[in-house]
C-alpha cells in the first residue's frame, strides 16, 4: 500500500496515476471479492455442521425413545 502510494505521489502524469488507482481498486475489490467467498463458505460449512449435529440429535433422541418404550413394554408384560 505505502509503496503504491509512494509511486503515485511521484509520478507526474495523470495517465499514470489513472492506472495505480484502478489496479489499486481492483486490488481491493478482488480481496473484498474473496474474503466474502470465505465468508460465505465457512457460513455454509457452520450450517452444514449444525445441521449435521441437529440430525445426529434428534436420531439419538428417537434412539432413546424408542429404548425407553421397548423397556415399558418388556417391564409391564
Amino acid at each position: 500500500m505505502a509503496m503504491a502510494m509512494t509511486m503515485t505521489t511521484t509520478t507526474t502524469t495523470t495517465t499514470t496515476r489513472m492506472m495505480m488507482m484502478m489496479m489499486m481498486m481492483m486490488m481491493v475489490m478482488m480481496m473484498m471479492m474473496m474474503m466474502m467467498m470465505m465468508m460465505m463458505m465457512m457460513m455454509m460449512m457452520m450450517m452444514m455442521m449444525m445441521m449435521m449435529m441437529m440430525m445426529m440429535m434428534m436420531h439419538i433422541l428417537l434412539l432413546l425413545c424408542l429404548l425407553n418404550a421397548d423397556n415399558k413394554i418388556q417391564t409391564d408384560n
